[in-house]
């Protein structure tokens, strides 16, 4: 079980490669894809009724100078923390192929699809990445409010600043927009100071806090 889960590391680390440092595209892609498949498939067969783990992990620990030491149980947590790291592997890297046909691949389509799985599976910068597609590539500003704020549930910062910029900027929400700006900016954040300034600025008010904000 161990070694499937780092077979599952070394394919996420590989597709990171071409990705993000030699920008082949493709291969990353196809890496990435193998680490989702394999662990959906894996993670289902764990979850088979009668599903031992003591028997994979006998398989991969080979000879060694203490085998007492490593002996092996079905405890009652084992098979939901494996599955545990099964799932944040898979979340992972369905997250990078929302990234890779974001700005890489550029498939607005195939992006919303990876960024909703990895959104679902509670990956929370999937979430803000979703919300962030659906505020500025698809304008769909509703979908873009649901997901920003879900995040903002799970107190990711910048989640609530790209809502106070929703607000303002598109939905016109101004005292919503206000409210999301000042927690954010009272937790030192610049882009919400930045926000809020504007925001006292364009509706000439309180002027005397839109300078104090612009510093």
């Amino acid at each position: 079980s161990l070694l499937s889960v780092l077979s599952k590391s070394i394919l996420l680390h590989l597709g990171n490669l071409y990705h993000h440092t030699l920008q082949d595209y493709h291969n990353a892609q196809k890496y990435y894809v193998m680490v989702v498949k394999a662990g959906q498939s894996r993670s289902k067969m764990v979850k088979t009724k009668g599903f031992s783990l003591t028997r994979l992990v006998k398989a991969i620990k080979g000879n060694i100078l203490h085998p007492e030491w490593y002996e092996v149980r079905d405890l009652p947590g084992t098979k939901n923390n494996y599955l545990q790291a099964m799932k944040s592997t898979i979340a992972e890297a369905m997250f990078q192929l929302g990234n890779l046909y974001t700005t890489g691949l550029r498939n607005p389509e195939k992006a919303e699809k990876y960024y909703c799985m990895a959104a679902k599976a509670g990956h929370v910068k999937g979430i803000v990445e979703l919300g962030e597609l659906y505020h500025y590539v698809l304008q769909d500003y509703k979908r873009a409010e649901v997901w920003y704020r879900i995040a903002v549930k799970k107190n990711n910062l910048q989640a609530l600043v790209n809502l106070g910029f929703l607000y303002h900027n598109e939905l016109k929400d101004y005292k919503k927009a206000e409210k999301c700006y000042t927690i954010a900016a009272q937790k030192g954040n610049i882009r919400a100071i930045n926000g809020l300034a504007w925001l006292y600025f364009e509706q000439k008010r309180e002027k005397h806090k839109s300078f104090s904000y612009a510093r």
